[in-house]
């Protein structure tokens, strides 16, 4: 098996098995063939869930219906009937990420459970849809909000800054910190930042600051203008959270 750990910045990740790494580009090229649709690989129970919360819509889910379901594309990282992640798994995760304010998402339900993650979709939802009538991409939308000082009050972004002492699922942590490891080492580079910025979250919850700073070094070495890489660096830097500091 090669090993593809060593990153730029000299980070780290799990060696790749190279057929396994293909199947990634290739179900990635798969994915980008088949825009504006796409469909997702869930456990049983996640996809009739989903289903069943979507409806019937006679072909394949769209951006903003699959948008939707990343709650139960995290939760089938959590579903005890799923003994084995697929290549394809990891590509479809990866690219999930690379939505707006999606990782903050994933990261909170993660730490907190499906509640938390749904009610971040809810967030998002409501952002792309003022983004939207605006005429403005999310990502400009929220610094513009964030600049006044509208936007973070809510409960999702008050969890992601750490600013309450309820404390997170410490084994959901641990077994996602362990599987985006993964993600990130078989993804392209370009799409490692978001994936990087969620391990870091994920271990700065934990209390491993310097661990989560390494990480977050290596995402704006991909890319020096990371916003989501360089914010959490800034508040990690000054900050822990009140459930690590009790």
């Amino acid at each position: 098996m090669d090993d593809l750990t060593t990153t730029r910045t000299g980070l780290r990740l799990p060696a790749i098995d190279p057929h396994d790494r293909e199947q990634v580009f290739a179900h990635l090229a798969s994915i980008a063939d088949g825009m504006p649709e796409l469909s997702l690989q869930l456990s049983n129970s996640e996809a009739y869930r989903g289903a069943d919360e979507s409806g019937e819509n006679g072909g394949p889910f769209t951006h903003w219906e699959v948008l939707h379901l990343i709650v139960s594309l995290v939760e089938t990282l959590f579903d005890e009937e799923v003994v084995a992640f697929s290549p394809a798994f990891h590509a479809q995760l990866a690219i999930m990420l690379q939505y707006p304010v999606v990782p903050d998402a994933v990261s909170m339900q993660i730490a907190f459970g499906r509640e938390m993650g749904e009610e971040s979709l809810r967030v998002i939802e409501r952002l792309v849809a003022a983004a939207e009538s605006l005429g403005l991409p999310v990502d400009e939308h929220i610094a513009d909000l964030a600049a006044s000082g509208q936007i973070g009050h809510d409960l999702p972004a008050r969890c992601f800054r750490g600013e309450l002492h309820r404390s997170p699922d410490r084994m959901r942590m641990r077994k996602a910190i362990d599987f985006f490891r993964v993600t990130a080492a078989q993804a392209p580079e370009p799409l490692r930042p978001p994936v990087l910025c969620v391990i870091a979250w994920l271990l700065w919850a934990m209390g491993k600051r310097p661990v989560a700073l390494v990480y977050l070094r290596e995402a704006v070495a991909i890319d020096p203008g990371h916003i989501l890489a360089l914010g959490c660096a800034s508040h990690f830097s000054g900050h822990q959270p009140e459930w690590v500091r009790g």
